[in-house]
């Protein structure tokens, strides 16, 4: 109770800001709802398989009976993030309600699930009605969140990021009426659909380099072997991946001595290859 009390007075000096983020999403002017996505992330690249079995995992699952939720686990720098920021993007158009939840603390976890519920009421969606034992002075409250979702008669999507167990998620979540993605590290024991998020692909390791080092056109010949060698090494990890092409592109340095720098690490850490952060 205190801390939806400290997360409902924090949310009545931000009341103004969360209704401005309804009834536009910035790739789509034409759509109309609620939704506080971040930025889509340019440095996208590949995935498709990944982005096919989530949606496939849900649609396996029917919100009106239950929740459609998929987890998406991985080690850190996998792509998890960035890879449910996409799904969410590009399927947008298909929920009425799109909202990114900071899963890596509860605090802010009830904060963005509040605002969510001050959207919930500037679209007239359904009504949050105020039981007689709430606080007047907390705009909303997180059960009536979670049962405006469960009857809000509309597709909805929740994003939860960085969440450090299923089990935190969970007791947050309505019981029904929508979909949810969860990105964690580790995948859950608990009876939901999941998927472990694997390394990139060579070749989707190559063009994040690529980007990520903001080379306009494909590599060939030395180059592109050089560049191969390194998505090789690094490719666990597409955090590293990104860093690497920025590393270079920001120093200057050719890619056959930044591969020279890794075959040093390698030999340091005993030949083993494939490591690389994360």
């Amino acid at each position: 109770d205190s801390l939806i009390r400290r997360v409902g007075k924090e949310i009545l000096r931000d009341g103004d800001r969360v209704c401005a983020r309804v009834k536009t999403h910035a790739a789509d002017p034409s759509w109309h709802g609620a939704t506080s996505l971040p930025h889509r992330n340019d440095e996208f690249v590949g995935r498709e398989p990944e982005l096919e079995k989530m949606s496939r995992i849900l649609a396996d699952q029917v919100p009106s009976e239950s929740l459609a939720t998929v987890v998406l686990a991985g080690p850190a720098g996998r792509g998890k993030r960035s890879l449910a920021l996409e799904f969410a993007h590009r399927n947008a158009r298909l929920y009425k309600i799109v909202w990114w939840i900071r899963g890596s603390s509860p605090f802010a976890a009830v904060e963005d699930l509040m605002q969510l519920g001050l959207a919930i009421s500037a679209l007239d969606l359904v009504e949050l009605k105020q039981s007689a034992t709430e606080d007047a002075r907390i705009p909303v409250s997180l059960a009536r969140v979670r049962c405006a979702l469960e009857h809000v008669g509309a597709p909805w999507l929740l994003v939860f990021d960085s969440v450090t167990s299923w089990y935190h998620v969970k007791g947050l979540l309505p019981r029904l009426g929508g979909t949810v993605v969860v990105t964690m590290p580790q995948l859950t024991e608990d009876d939901v659909q999941h998927m472990e998020v694997p390394p990139l692909r060579l070749d989707e390791g190559v063009k994040l380099i690529c980007k990520g080092a903001q080379m306009d056109q494909a590599p060939e010949g030395a180059l592109r072997f050089e560049i191969s060698e390194i998505a090789h090494f690094l490719r666990s990890s597409a955090l590293a991946l990104i860093l690497a092409g920025r590393y270079v592109s920001s120093t200057g340095i050719s890619m056959a001595k930044f591969l020279g720098l890794l075959d040093s690490v390698r030999l340091v850490s005993g030949g083993g290859g494939g490591g690389g952060g994360g």
